[in-house]
């Protein structure tokens, strides 16, 4: 499937993605791998800059370390330690509360990543299977 010229797929897996600081250099091309998983929602919660050309399966939510500390505060009721960006993923297991106004019942908020693992070309079917597209 040649993802420039296809319609993207309706998405049917979320994943969250915190990032705060700034992108790495190679982000456009984490973005590119994006773009060839049109079935998989990428929601970036960031304080990063915004870049511009974005695929649409790619969403961003704004906020930085301090608001996600007061996010699960808010939401769990717990006091968050959150000193340095890498703690956020100690809140990977509260990410689907976390982030619900922004997850589609209809979806599946599969895991929380970072934008260091690797992705590669798959699609998901109804099925719940996934198949690789390269």
């Amino acid at each position: 499937m040649d993802a420039a010229s296809a319609e993207p797929a309706e998405p049917t897996i979320a994943f969250v993605v915190p990032y705060v600081g700034s992108w790495p250099s190679w982000f456009p091309a984490y973005l590119q791998s994006c773009r060839y998983n049109p079935s998989i929602r990428w929601i970036f919660y960031t304080d990063c800059e915004l870049p511009s050309n974005a695929p649409a399966n790619v969403e961003f939510v704004r906020g930085s370390l301090r608001d996600f500390g007061h996010l699960v505060e808010r939401k769990t009721g717990l006091t968050a330690s959150l000193e340095l960006p890498y703690k956020l993923c100690d809140y990977k297991p509260a990410f689907g509360l976390l982030f619900e106004e922004y997850l589609d019942g209809e979806r599946n908020l599969e895991d929380a990543m970072t934008i260091e693992e690797f992705v590669v070309p798959v699609e998901a079917l109804k099925d719940g299977t996934v198949r690789r597209l390269d």
